[in-house]
């Protein structure tokens, strides 16, 4: 009979833990949305007046960072992503996933496509800092440690190639 009680608390236990767990992955998604949302609007502030064309719209993104139960799909969810264009090159905003390496949140990343440039594609990847909703952006082969804060001159600067 106490056996039957242990048991019983224990499922009640990982229930529980369960259930925390469901409600933090659900936090940090609205919050990556949330994040990629302001990302794009700053970023289309940054642009007014530059001669770069803007386009936004939200994706259903596929979110392999995110499983919420051992063999189970990535989720699903919506989020913003940005279009730039100048004449024949482009920049592609895309989200990448809420969780990533050694327990950083929020990625992102920037991939520019310059005909006849070498190489004629370049990424930036996007990170959002571990103790505040600010943007980090290196180019993709440095490390995070080599980022550096994302502002407007960061930015126009990532993107000059646009030019």
């Amino acid at each position: 009979m106490q056996n039957d009680g242990l048991l019983l608390r224990h499922l009640q236990d990982k229930r529980d833990e369960e259930h925390i767990h469901l409600i933090q992955v659900r936090t940090d998604m609205l919050w990556f949305c949330s994040a990629m949302q302001d990302l794009v609007l700053q970023i289309q502030m940054w642009l007014q007046g530059s001669g770069v064309t803007f386009f936004s719209s939200a994706i259903l993104h596929s979110d392999p960072s995110i499983r919420l139960w051992p063999n189970s799909q990535p989720t699903y969810y919506t989020v913003s992503k940005a279009c730039l264009k100048k004449q024949d090159r482009m920049a592609m905003l895309l989200p990448v996933a809420v969780y990533g390496i050694s327990g950083t949140r929020g990625h992102a990343e920037l991939i520019l496509t310059i005909p006849g440039d070498v190489p004629a594609r370049k990424k930036f990847m996007f990170c959002l800092s571990r103790n505040s909703s600010q943007w980090i952006i290196r180019e993709e082969h440095q490390w995070f440690s080599g980022g550096v804060l994302l502002n407007r001159a960061t930015f126009l600067a990532a993107i000059a190639a646009l030019a």
